[in-house]
């Protein structure tokens, strides 16, 4: 999404805290915005019926990554992020109108 001063990115990762996700900012051939996440998880069970004692271990790993292109009027520089219920909203500032680099100037022409 995008508004006249930034651009937004909003991800849907449930179950997903701040400490799994991981944000970055690459220089591939352009300004890349890399998000990852993973989350271990490990369930433990055990019991007995009759004279039978049981216990069961499940371990699963998921995993999240994406990539997206930053926009060259977007600021990589004012970059924020936050996360909440299993959202994470990021926002990047657009950058202000390009002021010219040259001022007009003007050139004298020699007299012969």
């Amino acid at each position: 999404m995008q508004s006249p001063t930034e651009y937004t990115i909003e991800v849907d990762l449930p179950g997903l805290t701040t400490d799994d996700v991981n944000i970055e900012v690459h220089d591939d051939q352009g300004p890349v915005l890399v998000i990852d996440a993973e989350k271990e998880k490990e369930e433990k069970d055990e019991g007995e019926d009759k004279d039978i004692k049981w216990h069961r271990m499940e371990r699963s790993t998921s995993s999240f990554h994406r990539t997206f292109r930053i926009p060259p009027k977007a600021d990589e520089e004012k970059l924020a992020a936050k996360m909440s219920n299993g959202v994470l909203n990021i926002t990047i500032e657009k950058k202000e109108k390009d002021v010219p680099k040259i001022a007009t100037k003007k050139i004298l022409i020699d007299k012969e």
